[in-house]
């Protein structure tokens, strides 16, 4: 029997959950982490999701500054995400927005690597 989920499931769930934290059963990490996902299933509006922009190749090119011969490299790599819109016909792979975004925005986890002062440059 599947019983819809509502907004007082997580209240329920912590009532009955808080003595396995206390006993150690549970981890105080589990817990907050079922809480969360039990808040987030039980919301009633839940987001829409995220629809990603599909660009041909030449288009995917303009963007980036190179041909479609080299984003269709770099789909092949990997460096770039799309699908194929219809199964076994020509012409019809499209690149993900987001993956474009992906390069063109630059990365902060990116750590600049400065030689030491006195070093060579070779």
């Amino acid at each position: 029997m599947h019983q819809k989920l509502n907004q007082q499931t997580p209240e329920t769930f912590s009532t009955f959950a808080a003595p396995a934290v206390a006993t150690g059963s549970l981890t105080q990490a589990e817990f907050d982490a079922a809480i969360a996902l039990l808040v987030e299933a039980s919301n009633p509006n839940p987001p829409a999701p995220k629809q990603d922009r599909l660009n041909t190749f030449t288009k995917a090119g303009k963007q980036l500054g190179v041909c479609g011969r080299t984003v269709k490299r770099m789909f092949d790599d990997g460096e770039l995400e799309g699908r194929r819109l219809r199964q076994g016909a020509p012409n019809t792979l499209r690149i993900y927005q987001s993956s474009i975004d992906a390069i063109l925005t630059p990365d902060s986890r990116k750590e600049v690597i400065s030689q030491p002062e006195g070093a060579e440059r070779s």
